[in-house]
């Protein structure tokens, strides 16, 4: 029987629910999946499929992501690949640009079926200098994240795993 990994890791929770949400949108449909946070992984060759998410933070992905995937470099089954920034999609095209190139250095080592970019979250309101700095429009929600658009890509992946 196959068997699917949603891993992730999380700064402040959001990346986590999303994982978490994906995952239960595998189960539903029948899939034995496992939802575990990067440092919980013990076994990843287990694995039939794997999705792997992380938010960004400071321009760059979390450096426990980095870190798994150097430690598990020869990860060949990796389904989907998702990233969490709560300024990817709104804020100033200097800090989208940083935040791509990171994604593409990762996409290049993974080699993911499909990767998406989510917006996220954050726990309080950003001081105004920061919004300027970023760009960020005025009235922002704290919470970013489009759940249609999350179930979307899951039933995406879904749909690759059952077209093989």
């Amino acid at each position: 029987m196959q068997k699917y990994l949603v891993g992730y890791v999380s700064k402040n929770g959001t990346t986590k629910e999303i994982a978490q949400k994906i995952g239960s949108i595998l189960k539903e449909n029948n899939f034995d999946t496992d939802i575990l946070s990067l440092e919980e992984i013990k076994n990843i060759d287990q694995y039939s499929g794997i999705i792997l998410g992380t938010p960004v933070y400071g321009m760059k992905l979390l450096p426990e992501f980095s870190v798994f995937v150097e430690e598990n470099k020869n990860i060949k089954n990796i389904t989907g690949f998702f990233v969490v920034s709560y300024l990817f999609e709104v804020g100033r095209k200097m800090w989208k640009n940083a935040i791509q190139k990171d994604i593409d250095r990762f996409k290049s080592i993974l080699i993911p079926q499909s990767t998406a970019i989510f917006a996220g979250g954050i726990s309080k309101k950003m001081p105004g200098f920061a919004n300027f700095l970023f760009g960020l429009p005025k009235g922002l929600p704290l919470d970013n994240r489009n759940w249609k658009q999350i179930e979307e890509w899951a039933n995406e992946i879904i749909n690759k795993i059952k077209s093989k």
